[in-house]
Order: structure tokens, then sequence, then C-alpha cells
């Protein structure tokens, strides 16, 4: 991963945004709206960023998967990990995500198999109670991605069970 220019201003995150044809993921800035509705809701990534770089045409629906358990190490993560991508990624022409499977090739075989470009984004838990389940007073917001959350995604890629 590359150097970053910087924060462009206080509501942007950094995510992992992992291209389709290229051999490296990137690290991007994203605009995070919050809900201020719904404090259990992290709110939004700005729409105009996700179509700049998972969409090809505005027939494509974005999926979205948010994952909060550590398959490989058998607990709760930290935060949750938010991955973005084309929803119709095994049937609309695309490839397998180079970046995110160079990533994962060195720790073992890929089980999710990504196709398309695949934005990934951190999603702090602030949970008064302590607790680590997720529950109604729990708070969660976009922030930042981390190298820990780097692993997070290449331990779901290696550890995806599909139901």
């Amino acid at each position: 991963m590359t150097s970053m220019e910087p924060r462009p201003s206080p509501a942007h995150v950094r995510a992992i945004f992992f291209p389709e044809h290229d051999s490296a993921p990137e690290l991007v800035w994203i605009k995070s709206m919050p809900e201020n509705d719904w404090p259990s809701d992290p709110g939004t990534v700005e729409v105009s960023m996700k179509r700049r770089l998972l969409m090809r045409n505005d027939e494509d629906w974005l999926g979205v998967t948010k994952v909060n358990w550590n398959n490989r190490l058998r607990r709760p993560s930290s935060r949750i990990i938010e991955f973005i991508y084309r929803d119709n990624f095994y049937n609309d022409g695309s490839v397998s995500t180079a970046s995110m499977r160079a990533a994962v090739e060195p720790h073992g075989e890929e089980r999710r198999n990504w196709k398309g470009p695949v934005l990934v984004c951190a999603i702090s838990i602030n949970n008064p109670s302590d607790e680590t389940s997720i529950t109604e007073d729990t708070k969660l917001g976009y922030t930042d991605a981390t190298l820990e959350d780097f692993r997070s995604v290449i331990d779901y890629a290696l550890c995806y069970v599909r139901l």
C-alpha cells in the first residue's frame, strides 16, 4: 500500500480499496456521513465515491457485507469490517480481484474469491456497557482503517464459508 495525501476534511476516513486489475491494494479517503437520528447506525459512505471506485455504469448494484467475527481467531473483531462491492460480480463479467488475491495468497488459499473492485471500511464499536455484542445502546461510526483491519480482511478471505 502506498502513502496518502493529507486528510481532505474531518469527515473523511481512511479505507482500503482493492482494485480489480492492480496487484496491490490502495489506501483512499472516503467521506463518511453520520446518521444523527440512529446512533446505532454508522451512517453511510458518500455515494459519489462508491460510484467512482466501484461502478462501471448506472446499472451496477452495490452489495454490502459487514463482518464483526474473526473465524480464524474464533473471536469477535474489535471493529466491524464493511465490504462494499458490485453485487452481481459473479455474473457481470468481473474478473477476480487481483489486489485481494495478491494480499491473501501469501497466507493461504482465498476462499471468498472476490471479483471486481472492493472497498473496505472500518466501523468503530462504542459500547457503553462494555459487552462484546452489539446492543441498541451501541454507537457505531466510520473510522480510519488500520493494519489490524487489513489483517481481518485477509482472515475473512481465508476462512470464508458460504452458507
